[in-house]
């Protein structure tokens, strides 16, 4: 029966235009379903976040080590040509 009367309560109504629950509180009812498809948004965008985030660190890394590489090269030609 509680199921039932949230569903009644947050379905909507031509003749007024809103929801009971709209009317009365002045906000939309927020049910289990609603609470589900948040926490299914959050996790992919965390998701998302983190790969991104993890590309842009890998693409990070390689450039520093690149740089590195050039350097430790520039390094040994310039031992070379002092001797």
């Amino acid at each position: 029966m509680d199921k039932l009367q949230r569903i009644l309560n947050s379905t909507f109504n031509r003749s007024v235009n809103a929801a009971p629950f709209d009317l009365l509180f002045g906000v939309k009812m927020c049910d289990e379903t609603d609470l589900k498809l948040r926490e299914i948004i959050e996790q992919e965008f965390q998701s998302k976040f983190e790969e991104e985030r993890n590309e842009i660190r890998a693409r990070m890394k390689e450039q520093c080590n690149r740089r590195i590489v050039k350097h430790i090269i520039s390094d040994a030609r310039r031992l070379r040509n002092t001797r």
